[in-house]
């Protein structure tokens, strides 16, 4: 109400539940979103964040760079969804593949040998 009253609005609803832990001095964070299930790092600099991926598993080459809101509005035109909210309620009956959010799963790393 105090924001409201400022004028801002509600424009959608977000919800995610999150895991977070630090490895390697890099903070982990296990999201989970109406969507789908992600792996979040921070870290001080870009080769801490790829070692750590390495370790845990994590192709690098198919990190997202998209924030889960920009997956969410490409994910209403490709599916058709007229919600707005992103929330659990929302996406109850639905079923989301990492194709329809235009990613592929960081926890397979392809074999690039030839």
């Amino acid at each position: 109400r105090f924001l409201e009253s400022l004028g801002y609005r509600v424009f959608m609803t977000y919800e995610k539940m999150r895991e977070n832990f630090t490895f390697k001095g890099v903070q982990v964070s296990l999201d989970e979103m109406p969507y789908g299930r992600f792996t979040e790092l921070e870290g001080q600099s870009p080769q801490q964040i790829q070692e750590v991926a390495g370790l845990l598993g994590l192709d690098w080459v198919r990190r997202i760079n998209t924030s889960y809101f920009e997956m969410f509005q490409q994910l209403k035109k490709k599916l058709g969804l007229e919600f707005d909210d992103l929330s659990f309620d929302a996406f109850r009956d639905l079923a989301v593949s990492p194709e329809d959010l235009g990613v592929r799963p960081g926890d397979v790393i392809e074999d690039t040998k030839e």
